[in-house]
């Protein structure tokens, strides 16, 4: 089963709704290890201060949830055209900078 039918799935068994629940959760999730970053208490059991797995660990969760919500609503292309926009709007910026 490839990634599309699994999302496919997940909204036919759990329903839209919820899994937009939990979109917000897993976003959530993200923003409290970023925090914890940020601000550097994040503390494992071996008293390290290094949570950049749980890091990845969230954003995979997110990228998961936000790709079944794109898929259900068919943004891909709208999404696209945005970042592109975004990203070209970046690239200004940056350049203003002289850092590209």
């Amino acid at each position: 089963m490839d990634k599309k039918d699994i999302y496919s799935n997940a909204i036919i068994i759990y329903g839209i709704y919820w899994q937009m629940v939990k979109a917000v959760e897993e976003m959530a999730e993200l923003q409290k290890e970023l925090c914890k970053k940020i601000i550097g208490v994040s503390i494992d059991s071996r008293g390290s201060t290094n949570n950049l797995s749980k890091i990845a660990e969230e954003i995979a969760g997110v990228r998961i949830m936000l790709e079944q919500v794109e898929k259900y609503y068919k943004l891909e292309k709208e999404i696209e055209t945005i970042q592109e926009k975004k990203l070209k709007r970046l690239a200004i910026k940056l350049e203003a900078w002289k850092v590209i």
